[in-house]
């Protein structure tokens, strides 16, 4: 049966028409602002300044190579004096700040490959072993201390006392 046509679905089919061709103004609109906007990126585009040979990291590095090649700068006459034995000033004692360095980097040694100057280390960690031979004055390291003179102090690990910094290894 054929449908009848009320006035009222009429209605609605052309308010529905008018409202698609309502956004198709709207989309170019739309269009017409992006369109606007692409101009703007357009004029804010800078070109890379290049050279001949169009590298732009080659003239960075070029760049770089001017600033960084002041040779003269450098002063490679760097004197450190030290100290006599007998005229050190500060105390025989190693402080937790020297043992933590020295701890430290004889554990990066250890775990970089270095050999370790205890026996029967097998079970033991790369910590444990580097505190052990701290112990046993083993550690390989001198500790060098700057002295407000300008002086340097050189101690060795088995000059100094650290019977008092045994209870925080543990």
């Amino acid at each position: 049966m054929p449908k009848k046509i009320n006035k009222t679905n009429l209605k609605k089919e052309e308010s529905d028409d008018e409202f698609y061709i309502e956004d198709e103004d709207n989309l170019d609109n739309i269009d017409n602002e992006l369109d606007d906007e692409d101009e703007d990126i357009k004029e804010d585009y800078i070109e890379p300044d290049t050279d001949t040979n169009g590298c732009l990291i080659d003239d960075v590095i070029n760049d770089d190579d001017e600033y960084f090649e002041n040779e003269y700068d450098i002063n490679e006459n760097i004197q450190m004096n030290f100290c006599l034995k007998e005229d050190r000033i500060s105390c025989n004692r190693l402080t937790k700040y020297e043992m933590v360095r020295i701890l430290g980097e004889r554990t990066k040694q250890l775990t970089m490959g270095a050999k370790p100057l205890v026996k029967n280390y097998s079970m033991l960690s790369y910590e444990k072993i580097a505190e052990e031979e701290l112990k046993l004055n083993m550690i390989p390291l001198k500790i060098i201390r700057p002295l407000p003179n300008g002086k340097f102090e050189l101690w060795l690990l088995e000059e100094l006392e650290k019977e008092h910094l045994y209870s925080q290894l543990e």
